[in-house]
């Protein structure tokens, strides 16, 4: 069975505008005990949402690093033109 929240304050919303003044005291306490377990829906909810939009926003961050890397190793292979560098690893630099 799937819970919408927003149906479903919808139906407790309408259900307080029928409702006369004379309401049972079991009947406020089992409406409390639903928007309580509405209100632990809706952190949920809000947990999940806010878990989504941090995986987005580290998406975004990957893609602009990637993108800023490859610029980086684009503009050293195009100032190297030709040149061929040679790592020197003996000990004593240059002879």
């Amino acid at each position: 069975m799937t819970i919408s929240l927003a149906m479903e304050l919808d139906a407790i919303a309408s259900d307080f505008k029928g409702r006369s003044a004379d309401v049972p005291v079991a009947e406020i306490i089992e409406t409390g005990v639903f928007i309580s377990a509405l209100s632990s829906l809706a952190q949920r909810i809000e947990l999940e949402l806010s878990i989504f939009r941090d995986m987005e926003a580290g998406g975004q961050a990957r893609r602009s690093m990637e993108l800023a890397a490859t610029e980086q190793l684009e503009d050293m292979i195009a100032d190297a033109k030709g040149k061929i560098i040679r790592p020197d690893f003996g000990k004593g630099g240059r002879s």
